[in-house]
């Protein structure tokens, strides 16, 4: 395995910032690429990616929020987690970048809601836990 750190825009571009090394011409590279980072937009992605497919590992966000979990296109796709600035975390799925179908969001005030979600948003059947105890 070869370790690589970069900035780029996307693990594509890793063939433009290093010469004549691409997926198809250097074995080593086909199969994974360990500490990549995305910088032209504030994230950090650290983590292991498979050319042509979905990587896993964590991007650091510039407000400091952080995702650890699939990532297709820079962005959370598939089962992650996510912890935003101020300490909610949402553990579920995504699809490009957006909180879709089931996932549990507890927010740092105790409220936990375990549920549907659609574009982000709570949506369809699901129960929210208020931290005092109440349950809708």
């Amino acid at each position: 395995m070869l370790n690589i750190i970069c900035l780029v825009d996307s693990p594509m571009d890793l063939a433009l910032v290093i010469p004549n090394i691409s997926p198809g011409n250097d074995s080593r590279l086909r199969t994974h690429i360990l500490s990549a980072f995305y910088s032209s937009n504030g994230i950090i992605f650290e983590g292991e990616w498979v050319f042509d497919k979905e990587a896993t590992g964590d991007l650091l966000y510039r407000d400091g929020s952080r995702y650890t979990g699939q990532v297709s296109a820079g962005k959370p796709h598939g089962r992650g987690r996510e912890t935003n600035k101020f300490n909610d975390v949402y553990d579920g799925s995504f699809i490009h970048g957006v909180r879709e179908g089931e996932g549990v969001e507890s927010l740092a005030s105790g409220d936990v809601y375990e549920g549907n979600f659609v574009s982000n948003k709570r949506n369809g059947y699901g129960i929210l836990r208020l931290d005092s105890g109440e349950r809708y």
